[in-house]
């Protein structure tokens, strides 16, 4: 019979203004006791203009691929000869601010966004919620200019907005109302944002009512489109076989690999636990669990470096199979 319990999800604020939702993760052998844990989250922070800038060039090339062979541009309405304006403003307040200049990026930033132009918004947004091109710091102001984008249909505002709500950051704390935002995103495909909605829905929270098939949809969704945090979670509930997830080894490492790939310290510990036990048809190999552990350890994740000082182990070189 197989030891594993069933896999709660959990939160874990961090430094960075963005919550981690971590897995219980085993204290020895990953079967044999869960602990709550909290992530040390030295991943990069979220950045919602990166985000955007990247999903538009991913469109831009999938509609070239599409028709490789456009028609000529015809001349532009007025409407959009402003919307072209506001753009270009945008693009020079970005390149003053990679300058350095700030003062003159955030001339040229806000009159873009005064003028509608959502990345524009965006990107004000977060000066104000970081403290760059000059301005204080002020989350009250990022959150409303995160709301001007998140209202023109921008799924990184929206989602966003929804962290604000959840946070009490910016906005007064309403659950309910992060949840409608972080729907709204979903929507989109937004892959943070459809791993909240995962989490409240196993949780039972922001108003849901607890729906597991809603919350593996959801975390199966985020996990294709890249969340680590979704990756982790849908490994480790595959890897028990709880929570309306069949048992499959394969698949649990395959995403628990995932995860632990883009650099999050809980899938690395796990994967390096998995390792030193030789569970989850993973070969026993303590050097491959060595450079695991020593990978999440490096991040400051503190229950690395009780593994690594309870095995004995030393940093490994060379390894290969990991």
């Amino acid at each position: 019979m197989r030891a594993g319990r069933l896999v709660s999800i959990t939160r874990a604020s961090s430094h960075s203004a963005r919550r981690l939702t971590g897995v219980i993760v085993g204290n020895d052998s990953p079967r044999d006791s869960q602990r709550e844990a909290s992530s040390s989250n030295t991943l990069p922070p979220y950045d919602p203009v990166k985000a955007t800038l990247n999903a538009a060039k991913s469109e831009n090339h999938a509609e070239r691929e599409a028709d490789p062979n456009p028609p000529a541009p015809q001349a532009p309405a007025s409407e959009e000869a402003v919307g072209d304006e506001s753009e270009a403003w945008c693009q020079r307040g970005l390149r003053e601010k990679d300058k350095g200049n700030s003062t003159e990026a955030l001339l040229w930033i806000r009159k873009s966004a005064d003028a509608g132009y959502v990345l524009a918004q965006l990107v004000l947004a977060v000066a104000y919620q970081k403290g760059e091109c000059g301005l204080e710091s002020d989350h009250f102001k990022a959150f409303d200019w995160f709301l001007k984008a998140a209202q023109q249909g921008n799924a990184e505002a929206q989602y966003c907005v929804g962290m604000a709500f959840e946070e009490g950051r910016g906005a007064e704390k309403n659950p309910k109302a992060a949840v409608e935002w972080y729907r709204k995103a979903a929507k989109q495909d937004h892959a943070g944002a459809l791993f909240e909605m995962a989490v409240n829905y196993m949780n039972e929270t922001g108003g849901l009512k607890y729906d597991t098939e809603k919350g593996i949809v959801c975390t199966r969704k985020a996990a294709k489109l890249g969340n680590h945090q979704a990756q982790f979670n849908l490994g480790v509930m595959l890897y028990h076989g709880k929570g309306g997830v069949p048992l499959d080894e394969a698949k649990a490492v395959y995403w628990i690999r995932k995860s632990a790939d883009q650099g999050y310290d809980l899938a690395q510990t796990l994967l390096g636990l998995l390792y030193y036990h030789g569970e989850a048809s993973l070969p026993e190999d303590t050097r491959i669990a060595a450079f695991w552990l020593y990978k999440a350890a490096d991040q400051g994740w503190g229950p690395a470096k009780e593994k690594i000082e309870l095995y004995c182990l030393s940093r490994p070189t060379n390894v290969k199979g990991a």
